[in-house]
């Protein structure tokens, strides 16, 4: 509604400081992970986690004028492990999950407790 709708943009600072809560840079530093954006906007939030995390990342936006902002900055810098989509985020094709590294066992994690 429009009530509840808002555009904006997330900068890098902010970003980061969101990206340390809990586990998230953890889970995304591990081999195989992927980091996708739904929104993705003018890219800025897939190009932070690529450079950051030197992890392959995804966008969906589903405005052309903004996709297309995306690209021509992949473009222009020959950015790598960056794709963007044009297209509903709700109903694209997701990339196929990756092998990751087994999990450890709970008391093979520090502190040892079960969850």
């Amino acid at each position: 509604t429009e009530e509840n709708f808002t555009f904006g943009t997330t900068m890098l600072q902010g970003w980061y400081k969101l990206s340390k809560y809990g586990c998230i840079e953890d889970v995304l530093k591990q081999p195989g992970s992927q980091y996708i954006v739904f929104g993705s906007s003018s890219g800025l939030l897939a190009f932070f986690g690529s450079m950051l995390w030197d992890i392959e990342t995804t966008g969906y936006e589903i405005l052309p004028c903004l996709h297309e902002v995306a690209q021509k900055a992949v473009d222009a810098f020959s950015v790598e492990q960056v794709y963007f989509r044009c297209g509903d985020a709700l109903t694209a094709p997701l990339p196929p999950p990756r092998p990751r590294s087994p999990r450890p066992a709970p008391a093979d994690r520090p502190g040892g407790e079960e969850e």
